[in-house]
């Protein structure tokens, strides 16, 4: 057997479910050779599909399963010969191509085949008709089409599965000496799986039921029996039970803070002294056997508050993981002895005004939020005759939401403080973890009965420093009330937010109020007339026509009239027109646009990369303006509603930069692996408002618009464009598909990211780095609000 190191080149399997007559047809019906590559490389983004009908898209996919395989491929050349009518095989040669280690394999059903067939005596295809092949007149969208309804939604499921129904059984048990039990407490069935070994379910609040106040006795026999073995346990019950005496109400974390006793003899010690409540104001907390919350308006003080940093986007820059080891880094480590098991910081159960929080999510006391605005509303008594609620407890209406919005000032006055000494808890770590055990170590919320807030239990003091930081320097800048650019945090602030993020505002942001190149002042001069004399003639003509025209109102800012001049050409009667197109556009669309402010979209600008702008410019100095509405966009996640509110709030921040309002700007619309639902996405109400908008209420000079890696199916798309296209915009769209020398020949490509052909880096960037510039925008999007026709009282 000859190997010429063969074995040393890794292969994929994929078991085709079929008999394979010709590889071509094939590997189409999997999608192509490209996409069949792309999947094996880089598995962990998409599944490998395969349908018998590829051009067929009311066809339902199968999934492959990516399974381990051990295996190698040989290649072995057998000689045939013929001898008196019996065929003899002779092996000539076997060598090795490579080894297997992973296998696709198709097992689910390959169902719901829905064709576009007419029934007639000759069955007819009418697929064609239905997607067009190619560019067709407009009569194709007028006319009438075939009717072929496909089902709304497939199955969920591709293998079959059994399911088997039974009887709910419901037991009710009520004796002297064991409280009344819920109808479903002896319901093994329909428990949650840690509720089943329990003999009686967890406590769910309510206003009717009474409170036990002595522990079941299974508790306490296993209380008993584990105290015979560990005489230590009965030392610690007596700590926790002097704590109990201290304060009727606790939470695991507090306790396990101030005692620091193992979890698993806290599990065995709590459920002997108090009743955990699993909902309700005194959510994931112990409260004594014998204290009834409901009953003593001073109960206020141990409810519970739920505080989470406003944010979307920091956890997925702080923490990077493979996917591929997903499964792995989800297996619970369980400690080795008592020195290795985590430690509860202090500002996990307390809140003190110079600290910062150690992680996102806290599950806090009031009585233990230590700012005085805090302390201030719970010293507020209960009016005479005032009841309990069940969500409230003994507290008014909105005071969670009022006590999280002064725990949000304090951090952030906090981390834009200079002069503040932030102190940042330390949890324990250990040091004889590699660095892949501390980037892989992942949160255990479920601790015992009730589910925690701390995370990443084996992690250094340093990493918990820079996620920190790192997640409140994003909600800052998320904050709707943020006016403090970057620059203006201390120096050790910097270094940790730093840390994290691929990209700082620093690398995008927007030239405003900044005078023009020489290069662009000749190019204003030639293309739009712009000079000293003309700017002031036109500036004071165009307050005058505002002031004659009282029904609309833009201010008399110069840098908001100079918006609406230059792309007029210093016209001021044509600007004053452009401002009435823009009111009358703001106003039919007010359901869209009426008080838009970055904050409306921002899960839209940072967790679907949807829309993006390039971090430099092209070689003509303009902005290039990307848009992804392929595979990458979901409209059930972002709609077409959605999307353009991204782009006008987008061109509030373009229209300020003066070299943007001369060279103009560019845009770059990305259809890679456009379906069938991006298509019936882009709505006709959509088109309509886009370019309405475009071509009529967008004082910007949009230069050019490039389609590339369009798809056949992109052609529903543009006839439905096509017509409402002036010859003036459709000059200035070009069509590349996957060429992008084509695209070269209008955007240099030592200009462009290597995602079209260019010489940068490919764009690693998203609107979740660049979104805090356009947030720090809001004055001004707040005046723009203001602008359009001026609205009379009735």
């Amino acid at each position: 057997m000859d190997s010429n190191n063969g074995f040393n080149k890794e292969l994929v399997c994929v078991l085709f479910p079929g008999n394979v007559k010709n590889d071509n047809k094939a590997i189409q019906c999997m999608g192509g050779i490209k996409t069949i590559s792309q999947i094996c490389t880089q598995q962990s983004k998409k599944q490998l599909t395969l349908t018998f009908q590829p051009d067929n898209p009311s066809v339902k996919k199968i999934n492959g399963e990516v399974k381990p395989a051990a295996g190698i491929l040989l290649k072995v050349k057998v000689k045939k010969s013929n001898e008196n009518g019996n065929i003899k095989r002779e092996v000539i040669s076997t060598s090795v191509m490579g080894h297997i280690k992973r296998m696709y394999k198709f097992e689910a059903m390959c169902d719901f085949q829905y064709l576009p067939v007419v029934n007639t005596s000759k069955p007819e295809c009418l697929l064609d008709k239905i997607i067009p092949c190619g560019l067709d007149e407009l009569s194709f969208m007028e006319g009438p089409a075939p009717l072929h309804i496909v089902p709304g939604n497939f199955v969920r499921f591709d293998k079959p599965m059994n399911y088997f129904y039974m009887d709910k059984k419901v037991y009710s048990v009520k004796n002297e000496e064991q409280p009344l039990m819920s109808v479903s407490a002896k319901d093994e069935v329909h428990k949650m799986r840690s509720e089943r070994s329990l003999p009686i379910p967890r406590y769910i609040f309510n206003l009717i039921d009474d409170l036990p106040t002595e522990p079941h006795e299974y508790f306490v026999e296993y209380m008993n029996s584990k105290t015979a073995v560990s005489p230590q346990l009965k030392e610690e019950y007596n700590t926790v039970k002097k704590m109990f005496d201290e304060r009727p109400v606790w939470s695991f974390n507090h306790i396990k803070h101030h005692t620091k006793i193992r979890s698993a003899n806290l599990k065995i010690i709590l459920p002997c002294l108090a009743l955990y409540n699993k909902n309700g104001p005194w959510r994931m907390l112990w409260i004594k056997f014998g204290y009834d919350p409901r009953k003593d308006p001073y109960a206020r003080y141990y409810q519970t508050l739920d505080f989470r940093l406003r944010h979307t986007a920091g956890v997925y820059s702080c923490v990077t993981q493979d996917h591929l080891n997903v499964k792995k880094d989800r297996v619970k480590r369980w400690p080795l002895d008592e020195s290795s098991e985590e430690v509860i910081p202090e500002g996990a159960v307390y809140f003190k005004p110079n600290t910062l929080p150690p992680q996102r999510q806290i599950f806090y006391m009031y009585c233990d939020v230590q700012i005085p605005e805090v302390q201030e509303i719970l010293a507020v008594e209960p009016p005479t005759g005032y009841l309990c609620h069940v969500n409230r407890g003994w507290l008014a209406v909105d005071t969670a939401h009022i006590c999280r919005d002064i725990i949000f000032k304090y951090i952030k006055q906090n981390v834009m403080n200079k002069s503040t000494d932030l102190k940042f808890e330390e949890a324990s770590s250990d040091e004889d973890l590699d660095s892949d055990e501390e980037a892989s170590s992942s949160a255990d919320i479920t601790q015992g009965h009730e589910a925690t807030a701390l995370s990443a239990v084996y992690i250094t003091a340093r990493e918990l420093r820079a996620r920190a930081f790192a997640s409140i320097f994003r909600a800052l800048h998320v904050s709707r009330s943020i006016s403090r650019p970057l620059s203006f945090l201390p120096a050790r602030a910097i270094h940790y937010a730093c840390e994290v993020p691929k990209m700082t505002s620093t690398d995008f942001r927007l030239e405003r109020n900044v005078e023009l190149l020489p290069e662009t002042k000749a190019l204003a001069e030639k293309e739009l007339r712009e000079t000293p004399e003309r700017v002031k003639e036109a500036l004071e003509r165009l307050k005058e026509l505002l002031k004659e025209n009282k029904d609309i109102y833009f201010g008399e800012d110069d840098e908001i009239l100079t918006i609406f001049l230059r792309p007029c050409k210093w016209y001021p009667e044509s600007a004053l027109a452009l401002m009435r197109r823009v009111a009358e556009f703001k106003k039919e669309n007010a359901c869209l646009l009426d008080g838009l402010l970055p904050e409306h979209e921002m899960d839209a600008f940072l967790d679907h990369k949807v829309v993006n702008v390039l971090k430099g410019r092209d070689h003509k100095g303009r902005r290039v303006l990307v848009v992804n509405v392929g595979g990458t966009w979901d409209p059930k996640k972002v709609t077409a509603d959605q999307l353009f509110r991204l782009f006008y709030l987008i061109h509030e921040a373009a229209m300020l930069e003066p070299e943007s309002q001369v060279r103009g700007t560019v845009v770059i619309m990305d259809f890679h692996n456009m379906g069938w639902s991006q298509t019936m996405g882009l709505t006709p109400s959509f088109s309509k408002r886009l370019l309405t908008f475009i071509q009529d209420a967008m004082p910007i000079r949009l230069k050019e618009v490039h389609f590339v890696k369009e798809p056949m199916i992109f052609n529903v798309v543009w006839k439905m464009f096509k017509p409402l296209i002036r010859e003036k915009l459709k000059n200035r769209i070009f069509f590349h598909g996957t060429k992008m020398a084509s695209l070269h020949k209008h955007l240099d490509a030592s200009h462009l990211p290597a995602d079209y052909g260019g010489e940068l880096p490919a764009i690693d960037y998203s609107g979740a780095d660049w979104y805090p510039v356009i947030n720090e925008l809001q004055p001004h999007i707040d005046n723009w609000n203001s602008y359009g026709f001026v609205k009379t009282s009735k």
